[in-house]
């Protein structure tokens, strides 16, 4: 083989292992987002759950975790929201609004913390922007994201069963 030849094999393999190391790279970052989505949503669906059983009992200190879980959990869905709308579903969308109407209807159990916790100002926007990007690129009253907002298998339930013991 001459040197012309060994120099073209040589920047071919050089090529296609570019090629496999990028493949590799960008299907690592795409199964990340989908996780990070996955775990954002699993967190904020049971904080809020669980804010909705312990509503109206005396258990305080879960309270305050679970609000500062579920500000913290809806901050990332939300932020998942905004830069890749294609990962987020039905479920995601109906967990956002269930979270940002639970925040309208009871508020907080904590003072907020600088550093500890999320700024809730800041949770509350992001929600509303969220919501507000899924809304204008699904639009809302066509095609299967309208379906998913009038309920389906896949949303979450407006109010989840109520089967905690209330003090009284």
């Amino acid at each position: 083989m001459s040197t012309k030849q060994l120099v073209l094999v040589g920047v071919a393999v050089v090529a296609v292992i570019g090629i496999a190391v990028a493949s590799f790279d960008g299907g690592r970052r795409y199964e990340a987002r989908r996780c990070a989505v996955i775990a954002a949503n699993e967190g904020c669906f049971v904080s809020w759950a669980g804010l909705m059983a312990l509503r109206s009992t005396n258990h305080v200190d879960m309270a305050r975790h679970l609000d500062s879980e579920m500000d913290l959990d809806a901050m990332i869905l939300a932020d998942m929201a905004l830069r890749h709308p294609s990962l987020i579903g039905a479920s995601q969308y109906q967990l956002l609004r269930n979270v940002r109407d639970f925040r309208k209807r009871y508020g907080r159990s904590y003072d907020y913390m600088k550093g500890y916790q999320p700024n809730p100002a800041d949770v509350d926007a992001r929600i509303d922007r969220a919501l507000a990007y899924l809304e204008s690129i699904h639009g809302t009253n066509s095609g299967s994201w309208y379906s998913w907002r009038a309920g389906s298998e896949d949303a979450y339930l407006d109010e989840p069963v109520d089967n905690a013991k209330h003090d009284k």
